[in-house]
């Protein structure tokens, strides 16, 4: 192949991937030029996800940061966690309470460690219809039905999700009931066939070595309901809180009737002490468990990023920082917080043998917005190789000169005193040849 060829194949090749690296960039413009979706996403931090919803809980998190904690954020229950984790918050984004295989690895969290704490937040508050309301008196005309909207879609949003988890409970009720209702716990006793006894026993030590497996229950208790829960909730109107009652530690210096704070499903604590209620609904309640602390938060009215706009709502929330910077041993000179992230499902609990398999890699790329980048990275690939490689039609050699032909020597020298530019050198060089030329010519 002459050089000729070499170089028209050289300007292809160039042309082709500046083709599609142009073509790329038009596409991650256009994408970049619609107008960014409004971010609800719930009880986020920001490591994974994006961190400035009017759910998402970073303020909350940077204001521990600012108490000296370390703070990160994690989706998993995993026995890393297990051994280096003073405190962990989380906001779950289900109302119902964690199913039994999350509450038994939690509070066997609690008991393994100095002086640790769980804070748990109920689900039942959106941040949204309140954030809408506060923009609509200052919109333009026009854009007021569309907030109104929005404002209407999030309530329902949350209302149906509250008369679901209801009316399963009701379900689950009569069910209950109804299996109860049939004979006696006598009778039952009486009619047991000694197989049956010796079934149960059987049953019942499996059942207790299990559940004396470190991390691994979520293997063995699939059922979504929990028959000692930390909680149970009420169902009731909603309602705007104006005045508080509890322990004067938590009221101290607080105006109730500035604050910020909307209860709607009731949160009725089980074996905690309330701190903070409103006409006896609890607000905040605590408990001692297994040698650490439990704090049950009714929902995150005071705590997501949209709601700590209001002054009276960072005060109640500084002081449940303070309850999380007092975690842990009283020697450690820093505070390891962990911000529990999960969806309607309960995060998933990691066995010691299943940890390195976990892929952390590939889930850190699926996540945003690294999983963005890669997809425009792994486009611009595939359009190099498309033009790259394939070789359309049937190839073609062109006719290649003489290797020995003195032209080529002309046209390179030439090439070399054109790219250097320097017109006198070229010009006496010339001279030069054409006087050499004359003295040679015979006279």
């Amino acid at each position: 192949m002459n050089a000729l060829h070499s170089h028209n194949l050289k300007r292809r090749s160039l042309a082709t991937f500046a083709g599609a690296t142009c073509s790329v960039l038009c596409v991650c413009c256009l994408s970049g030029c619609s107008t960014p979706a409004f971010n609800d996403e719930y009880g986020v931090r920001g490591e994974f996800n994006s961190s400035n919803g009017v759910n998402a809980v970073s303020v909350f998190a940077q204001m521990a940061e600012n108490a000296g904690c370390d703070v990160r954020s994690a989706r998993r229950l995993s026995p890393k966690l297990f051994q280096n984790v003073d405190c962990v918050v989380w906001f779950p984004d289900r109302l119902a309470p964690p199913k039994q295989a999350t509450r038994l690895w939690l509070e066997r969290w609690l008991g393994e460690g100095s002086n640790r704490t769980l804070i748990y937040v109920g689900r039942d508050y959106d941040a949204e219809p309140s954030y809408w309301a506060n923009v609509l008196p200052g919109a333009p005309k026009e854009q007021k039905p569309p907030i109104l909207a929005r404002i209407e879609k999030a309530k329902k949003t949350r209302s149906e999700a509250r008369i679901s988890y209801f009316a399963a409970l009701n379900r689950r009720a009569k069910e209950l009931a109804k299996n109860n209702s049939g004979t006696t716990s006598k009778e039952k006793a009486s009619n047991k066939t000694e197989s049956d006894a010796n079934e149960e026993v059987k049953t019942s030590k499996e059942s207790k070595s299990r559940r004396a497996n470190d991390w691994g229950f979520e293997f063995i208790l699939a059922d979504d309901w929990d028959d000692e829960p930390w909680f149970t909730y009420k169902n009731k109107p909603a309602e705007k809180i104006r005045e508080l009652q509890g322990d004067s530690k938590w009221l101290d210096r607080m105006n109730a009737s500035e604050c910020d704070i909307e209860l709607t499903a009731r949160m009725t604590p089980i074996g905690a002490t309330p701190l903070i209620s409103s006409k006896g609904d609890v607000i905040l309640a605590n408990q001692s468990l297994n040698g650490g602390r439990l704090f049950l938060v009714a929902n995150g009215s005071f705590l997501l990023n949209a709601q700590l706009v209001n002054r009276e709502n960072r005060k109640l929330a500084d002081k449940l920082v303070k309850e999380i910077a007092a975690s842990g041993a009283p020697n450690a000179t820093t505070k390891k917080v962990l911000f529990l992230e999960s969806d309607e499902f309960d995060p998933r609990v990691i066995r010691p043998e299943d940890e390195n398999n976990e892929g952390d890699l590939f889930r850190i790329m699926l996540t945003w917005p690294l999983n963005v980048l890669f997809f425009h990275i792994g486009l611009v690939g595939f359009i190099y190789c498309l033009g790259r490689w394939p070789i359309f039609g049937l190839p073609k050699d062109e006719a290649s000169g003489a290797p020995s032909d003195f032209g080529k020597h002309v046209v390179a020298l030439s090439e070399l005193l054109r790219r250097d530019g320097d017109a006198s050198f070229a010009m006496q060089e010339y001279l030069s040849y054409k006087q050499q030329q004359e003295d040679e010519r015979p006279q």
